[in-house]
Formats: structure tokens, C-alpha cells, sequence
């Protein structure tokens, strides 16, 4: 398969969203792409799940997407979990498109899914303090 064809997307309007969870926005994207491609959930192959916040805010760890996925009604599928700092969601989709030219699926899903917005914000901010190599922390931090 040569042509790969990006036929949905959707996103969530940018706030704070205090009062939603991380699967209802996941969710609000799933169907607005679908929407969007004019398909259903059904017809989806593998799916690609991108975020770095799960296991720091959420505590959800190693499964992140299987868990937002199974409650947004998306189950039965290989769901891979990429985390890859800021470039998380442009990995899942090149993930996405070496699955379909690879032949492993017709339809494939990439989706981001990130909620920072925690009542405990000092756990927020020590998010990016692991964003680094932590291994040279010292001797970097020396020269400054």
C-alpha cells in the first residue's frame, strides 16, 4: 500500500477543562473524527495512543491506552502506547501510517490525550523535571 490517507480528525477546543476527565476528552475526539471521516469505531484496525502525562498525574501507568480506549468504547484492537515527550502525537500518527503501509490494518487511529490541569500543581510542574537526561543534572547544573 503506497497512498495513505488521513480522512478524520478532531481535537478538543484548548482549555483548562477542570471538570472533565482525560476519557471524556479522548473520547470528544474519537467521535469528532470519526464524524469527521464518516466511519464508526468498527472499522478501526489498530489504534495508537499518545501522552506523557498519564503515569505522573493520573497514576495510570503502562496501559494508558487501553484503559482511555476500553472507556470510549473502543476494545478488541492492538492499542500501542507511545510516549515520547513533546513529539508524542506526531510519533502515534508515523506509528499509524507504518502500520497501514505495513499492511497490518486498512483503518488506523492515532490519538493524543493529555490533561495537566491536576488540583495539585506543584505535581503538575514536576512533570518536566524528568524531561531532561536526570543523570547530568549535576554536573550541568554546576556550569551555569
Amino acid at each position: 500500500m503506497s497512498n495513505i490517507y488521513i480522512v478524520g480528525i478532531a481535537m478538543t477546543v484548548f482549555g483548562r477543562h477542570i471538570e472533565r476527565s482525560l476519557d471524556d476528552l479522548a473520547g470528544e475526539a474519537l467521535r469528532g473524527a470519526l464524524l469527521d471521516a464518516g466511519c464508526h469505531a468498527g472499522v478501526i484496525g489498530a489504534a495508537f495512543y499518545s501522552g506523557v502525562t498519564n503515569g505522573h498525574l493520573q497514576g495510570q501507568i503502562s496501559i494508558p491506552g487501553q484503559v482511555v480506549f476500553s472507556k470510549i468504547g473502543l476494545e478488541g484492537i492492538p492499542v500501542f502506547n507511545v510516549e515520547n515527550a513533546c513529539a508524542s502525537g506526531s510519533t502515534a500518527v508515523h506509528l499509524a501510517v507504518q502500520s497501514l503501509k505495513a499492511g497490518a490494518c486498512d483503518v488506523a487511529l492515532a490519538i493524543g490525550a493529555e490533561k495537566m490541569n491536576v488540583p495539585n500543581k506543584a505535581k503538575s510542574f514536576a512533570l518536566f523535571d524528568g524531561g531532561w537526561d536526570v543523570s547530568r543534572v549535576k554536573r550541568i547544573s554546576r556550569t551555569w
